[in-house]
């Protein structure tokens, strides 16, 4: 199966993911209003039977912190790449 995320998408912290990186959610309501865009996701899962996904997002001061998908919530989808085609001139 395939990470909930994809590059390009913007995402939010959530509880999960505040408890993780500091321990708490007290005093943090503003982290979860920050938006991140996903810069990178790992395409396999670190464990199992329960898939986690590894990321990266657009904040570098964030990124110090091992994250992983459940930590955060979709807040828009990255738009499909449409395929471009590419017309060729033969002579």
């Amino acid at each position: 199966m395939a990470a909930k995320f994809k590059v390009g998408d913007t995402v939010k912290l959530n509880d999960e993911g505040l408890k993780t990186i500091w321990g708490s959610t007290v005093g943090l309501s503003k982290m979860k209003t920050i938006p991140f865009i996903v810069s990178q996701i790992d395409s396999e899962s670190i464990t199992f039977p329960e898939e986690t996904y590894v990321m990266e997002v657009s904040d570098p001061d964030l990124n110090q912190y091992l994250l992983s998908d459940y930590m955060f919530d979709l807040v828009t989808r990255a738009p499909n790449k449409s395929k471009q085609t590419v017309a060729m001139d033969i002579y």
